[in-house]
């Protein structure tokens, strides 16, 4: 980081700049702090002591504003465990159940995780900790178009203080990242279900990440 940088002000432009790559049309940033890799209490202000009605109301008005059918969000374990993650599901999930829109939360298939090549994830995770879902239990698997594969790539990248070099090898990238897995929030197919365009998905789909 630069000199006066803030490690929040850094994860914000690099949230802004991954955006930017990604088309992104619309980026909302919840009035809530990071509560870090721990078990509580989480202080005041933080998203781990916020209540989920609260943090559902802000989202399910952001929802609402873009006329989206579909919310992305996290599996129950908000994937490997960390706390704002987990909020993450909690809230996505009261936002779907409360408007009746189809819901996605990404995970991970465990089995193609224990294939390799090894990811980003499971060094956050750390080794006490399990990450993803059995292969039967996933819902829906998207595999990425070559042109999809770059721009997650280069979105990636800008996540310079969490993403460093070794997890952006052109050699093994596609592996590694070239497919992602969702367990559905509610029965209703929705946008990732249809195929929509990536177009299409500006207009119909938000996510809570």
């Amino acid at each position: 980081m630069g000199p006066g940088e803030s490690l929040e002000r850094r994860r914000r432009e690099e949230l802004e700049r991954a955006c930017a790559v990604l088309g992104v049309s619309r980026l909302v940033v919840l009035p809530f702090h990071d509560s870090g890799a721990h078990d509580g209490p989480f202080p005041p202000g933080t998203f781990g002591a916020t209540e989920v009605g609260d943090a559902a109301r802000l989202v399910a008005e952001v929802v609402w504003q873009e006329g989206a059918d579909t919310l992305v969000h996290y599996d129950p374990r908000g994937i490997y465990g960390h706390v704002d993650h987990v909020q993450v599901h909690r809230v996505g999930t009261a936002v779907v159940r409360r408007l009746g829109i189809a819901g996605y939360q990404a995970t991970m298939d465990a089995e193609a995780l224990r294939r390799g090549p090894f990811h980003v994830v499971q060094e956050a995770a750390g080794d006490d900790r399990p990450v993803g879902v059995p292969s039967g239990e996933v819902s829906l698997t998207l595999r990425a178009e070559r042109h999809e594969l770059l721009a997650k790539m280069a979105a990636m990248a800008v996540h310079g203080s969490q993403i460093g070099p070794r997890w952006l090898d052109a050699r093994t990238f596609a592996a590694g990242y070239g497919t992602e897995w969702y367990l559905r929030t509610r029965q209703e197919t929705g946008a990732l279900d249809t195929g929509a365009t990536a177009g299409a998905l500006d207009r119909v789909a938000c996510g809570l990440l």
